[in-house]
């Protein structure tokens, strides 16, 4: 939550690829099926980039982050809050993020999720 929305959908792709090579699962990327077309007169341009910029500049250390990065946890539950929290103490998520992924969790686990094992 503490990155905007054009930041939040490539970073979590990314986050989710690190996890699940833990559980031997992929992620496919698949063209776009919907089009979309800057309207005339836009001026957020300028906002439009600065939204942006932590994908052009903190993209490939997030990235080196997650390839060298290894969890403890034996459950894929546990190594999702560490991930997290070393996200945070890293600097690329807020304090809220960790928050919120926890309970995130807490409430999978509360619905009897089953999460899936670890290789």
């Amino acid at each position: 939550v503490s990155l905007h929305l054009r930041v939040t959908d490539i970073w979590r792709s990314l986050i989710a690829q690190r996890l699940f090579s833990d559980i031997g699962a992929r992620i496919v990327i698949h063209p776009p099926i919907v089009t979309h077309t800057v309207q005339e007169g836009r001026a957020e341009y300028v906002d439009d980039m600065l939204n942006e910029l932590p994908l052009f500049v903190e993209t490939r250390p997030l990235v080196q982050f997650l390839r060298s990065w290894e969890g403890r946890s034996t459950v894929l539950p546990g190594l999702i809050e560490e991930l997290f929290i070393c996200l945070f103490e890293h600097g690329f998520l807020s304090a809220n993020d960790v928050s919120l992924v926890q309970a995130w969790i807490g409430t999978l686990i509360d619905v009897g999720y089953q999460f899936p094992s670890l290789r």
